[in-house]
């Protein structure tokens, strides 16, 4: 939703201005959401490997972490498949899948199965800073639970 409003800004502000001169303080005054305090500035490096959703349940994560709460970690997205501390991941291989399988594998991947360049399973949330360093990954993202 945000792309589309972010594509047609441009026409919406000439439009206004054509027809409601003060329209346009409206328009210039629009400002994104802003994201988590570990999100914030230009995503560069590792972690540009990670999805936007997969990165914000990491910074949720390890907030959760640093406040040190009695209770386990849950995260705000029903539909993310999450469980014991693990979410199921849909990671894209660089080159050889088998090798990326072994190496998600080598950091805690549980359930693991690949399928030509795509290996899914279990992955701990601790561990997607790690993840997102491999040379044998191209992109990760979780896996949504379907809407029946």
């Amino acid at each position: 939703m945000r792309k589309n409003f972010l594509a047609w800004a441009p026409v919406v502000a000439m439009a206004a201005l054509l027809f409601e001169p003060h329209a346009a303080t409206a328009v210039e005054a629009y400002k994104p959401n802003p994201l988590p305090p570990g999100l914030q500035g230009k995503v560069g490096g590792s972690m540009a490997k990670a999805s936007t959703a997969l990165r914000r349940v990491f910074a949720n994560f390890q907030a959760h972490a640093a406040r040190g709460g009695p209770a386990p970690f849950q995260p705000a997205n029903a539909r993310l498949r999450y469980a014991g501390g693990r979410v199921l991941i849909d990671a894209v291989a660089a080159g050889d899948a088998g090798l990326l399988l072994q190496d998600l594998e080598r950091l805690g991947l549980k359930a693991g199965a690949r399928y030509g360049s795509m290996v899914s399973g279990m992955f701990p949330l601790a561990a997607i800073d790690r993840l997102v360093v491999l040379g044998s990954l191209r992109a990760v993202r979780p896996s949504w639970q379907t809407i029946t």
